[in-house]
């Protein structure tokens, strides 16, 4: 996991995760894509970095493991940002959208 530090704590808050380690994209899919969330306090401002977890279609055992972790850790496997006045379509639409997105391997 990467560590992010913000120049002024009390302005910024963070939520989720980032997987920082170098994957080869050969023989892997995308299977669980989360989100970055930085909302600034002050705003209804807020900004969101997209994150895939990569897994091999062999070493399901160990992806399964993973994904238990981040069920433990976060309560949930994906993060969705709707601002309701920016939103062109509706939460449920998207969802399906950004899941097939991730099961496909369709390019973002």
């Amino acid at each position: 996991p990467t560590t992010i530090k913000v120049a002024n704590p009390q302005k910024f808050k963070v939520c989720g995760m980032v997987l920082n380690n170098p994957i080869p994209l050969y023989d892997y899919r995308p299977s669980v894509t989360g989100y970055l969330l930085e909302m600034d306090t002050a705003e209804t401002v807020s900004s969101a970095v997209q994150v895939d977890l990569l897994h091999h279609p062999e070493e399901s055992n160990k992806h399964t493991s993973v994904m238990w972790e981040i069920l433990k850790q976060f309560h949930t496997l994906t993060f969705m940002e709707v601002t309701p006045t920016r939103a062109c379509l509706p939460f449920h639409v998207l969802s399906v959208e950004r899941l097939a997105r991730a099961f496909v391997g369709a390019p973002t």
